[in-house]
C-alpha cells in the first residue's frame, strides 16, 4: 500500500519543546493533590494490539473512566460522542513537564489535519482531582484529561509493562472501533509525526475514519 510521507509541521513549535526538554536539569514538577491507586500493581505484560483490531465492547474496554471534572466516561461512550473517533495520548502520573511538552506535539499534529474531526484527550493513572488543576495552570494541555486510576483500560491497550509504569504513547480509535494507531516508546516527537502522518491519510482518503483502511 501507498506510504504517506511524513508532512511538514510546526517547526518552530517542536523547536521550542525541544529546548525546553534540552535545557532541564532536574526531575519534573510533581501534580498538585492526591492521587489513587497512580502505580498500578505489576503484572503480565498484556500482548499490544494491532492496527486494525476492532475494539470490544465488553471486558476492560468498558473500564470507568473520569474526566478531570468528575464525569464518568467510558472508552465506547467517547466513541459515540466523536464526530470521527478519537486521539488518546497517554503519560506518567505527575510528570507535569513532559505531560505538557506532549499535548503540545500530539495536539499540534492533530490540528495539521483539522479536517480529520477526531477529539483529543489525555490519559493517565492520576486521580480525577489531580488532573483538574493541570489544564488551569498549564496553557499547553488545551484538552480533556481522563483519569484510569487502576490502570484497566491502559493495561488493556498496552499502555502499562510489568512493573506497573504508565507507558509514553497515543494510539487512534476510528469511531466504529477500529484501531488505526497504536504507537508507545520513542521521543515524544516520533510518537507526534506517527499521528499527523495518520492524520493526514484520514483526510487525503477524503472518508469517514474508519471507512476504509488508512494507507501507512
Amino acid at each position: 500500500m501507498a506510504r504517506v510521507l511524513a508532512p511538514n509541521r510546526n517547526h518552530s513549535r517542536q523547536a521550542a519543546s525541544r529546548s525546553r526538554i534540552k535545557g532541564r536539569t532536574r526531575s519534573s514538577p510533581r501534580f498538585k493533590g492526591t492521587t489513587l491507586d497512580t502505580h498500578p500493581s505489576a503484572s503480565i505484560v498484556t500482548t499490544p494490539l494491532v492496527v486494525g483490531y476492532k475494539i470490544s465492547t465488553t471486558g476492560h474496554f468498558t473500564a470507568r473512566l473520569r474526566l478531570q471534572d468528575g464525569t464518568p466516561k467510558t472508552l465506547m461512550g467517547l466513541l459515540d460522542e466523536s464526530e470521527s473517533g478519537i486521539v488518546v495520548w497517554t503519560f506518567k502520573p505527575r510528570a507535569e513537564d513532559e505531560a505538557c511538552d506532549f499535548a503540545s506535539e500530539i495536539i499540534s499534529s492533530s490540528y495539521a489535519a483539522p479536517r480529520s474531526n477526531m477529539s483529543i484527550y489525555g490519559l493517565t493513572t492520576s486521580s480525577a482531582a489531580t488532573n483538574a488543576s493541570l489544564p488551569d495552570r498549564r496553557d499547553e494541555i488545551d484538552c480533556n484529561i481522563l483519569s484510569d486510576p487502576g490502570g484497566k483500560l491502559l493495561r488493556t491497550m498496552g499502555y502499562i509493562d510489568a512493573k506497573g509504569q504508565v507507558k509514553r504513547g497515543a494510539f487512534v480509535i476510528a469511531k466504529d472501533g477500529t484501531l488505526w494507531m497504536r504507537k508507545t516508546g520513542g521521543t515524544i516527537f516520533n510518537v507526534a509525526d506517527e499521528l499527523c502522518r495518520v492524520s493526514k491519510a484520514v483526510v487525503k482518503a477524503k472518508t469517514v475514519v474508519g471507512a476504509v483502511k488508512v494507507p501507512y
